[in-house]
């Protein structure tokens, strides 16, 4: 269709929701922002324990021309907090897309997003990047395509397991020209004109945050590895206490939680429902990650996201032998 789409197009008013699962929604606009949620926000949106997810084995799709996000394009203020979404994502050729929003421009206020995660999808435990999660022409990151305008958009522990292709492209968020960024994590391939593992284009503080380095190969025209793809692309944003989780194997394991630290199958077990019949296999229902209850001590114990819907790297492929 045409114009903002999605369950709430584009509310007219303050828009407050709670306690919701979006079960396989496709939501495709020609002419406007998408999102599982709402397309277009430009009123306060305050957001609680929604998810929106595919139950099947092949993702259902947002896409959008102006803003894409898996549970809401654009919004201008308000809250979303432990929230998640796990779909693929696209945007047109000069749209903002993001895992969870698409784009978020603040005036005079500020918006907060909390304890929410954008969940990927892999092949064999491997990121293909066909397609990739998140897909924009513009601003593209596995949570947040763009965070621009005023005070900006608060993110904190907040993780993203997308992959993201895009002009200003990161694991988290691909542009952040207002805000702050605390206690996140990002664990995707990416791939843009400027690339960041956790941000393409930076203008913000990022504190205490992570990223799977090892995921983002740098290689010559040659095929050869030169290195890693740094936390931020470009940008004079500054970082506190940024690393690469998988820098080696100490900080890998403690990070990842292993209950035997020498087996990478053995974490500390926790709900999870992912798409990649390889990632049954290996783990079952184990998503061996830090979750969003173990980030946010104040998670509500009966909030959806506590479960990772979709997928993630697969660890023997990408730290068991790292630094090799």
């Amino acid at each position: 269709g045409t114009g903002s789409a999605g369950l709430f197009g584009a509310p007219k008013e303050e828009l407050t929701v709670s306690n919701l699962q979006l079960l396989d929604f496709s939501i495709t606009t020609t002419n406007g922002s998408a999102g599982a949620l709402a397309g277009l926000m430009t009123n306060t949106v305050n957001v609680s324990n929604v998810v929106a997810y595919d139950t099947g084995t092949t993702a259902t799709g947002i896409s959008g021309t102006v803003s894409a996000g898996g549970l809401i394009g654009y919004m201008s203020s308000g809250k979303v907090e432990t929230s998640a979404a796990s779909v693929i994502v696209s945007g047109g050729s000069n749209a903002n897309a993001g895992g969870l929003i698409g784009s978020i421009t603040v005036s005079d206020t500020e918006a907060q997003v909390t304890a929410c995660y954008s969940g990927g999808h892999t092949t064999d435990g491997m990121y293909t990047g066909s397609p990739y999660d998140v897909t924009g022409g513009a601003g593209a990151g596995g949570l947040i395509g763009r965070m621009n305008g005023g005070a900006g958009a608060m993110v904190t522990a907040c993780y993203s397991t997308c992959s993201a292709t895009g002009t200003e492209v990161g694991g988290l968020v691909g542009s952040a020209m207002n805000g702050s960024i605390e206690g996140c994590y990002a664990t995707g391939l990416v791939s843009g004109t400027t690339a960041g593992a956790l941000v393409g284009d930076n203008g913000v503080p990022i504190s205490n945050s992570q990223y799977f380095e090892i995921i983002n190969e740098i290689k010559d025209t040659d095929g050869n590895f030169t290195g890693y793809l740094a936390a931020v692309g470009t940008g004079t944003g500054t970082l506190t206490n940024v690393t690469a989780l998988d820098a080696d194997t100490a900080t890998y394991n403690t990070f990842a939680q292993l209950v035997d630290p020498t087996d990478p199958r053995d974490p500390e077990p926790s709900a999870s429902s992912p798409y990649d019949v390889k990632l049954t296999e290996y783990y079952g229902s184990t998503y061996y990650l830090k979750g969003i209850d173990q980030m946010y001590s104040s998670l509500d114990s009966d909030a959806f996201v506590k479960t990772h819907y979709g997928d993630w790297p697969a660890p023997e492929l990408f730290v068991e032998n790292i630094r090799n």
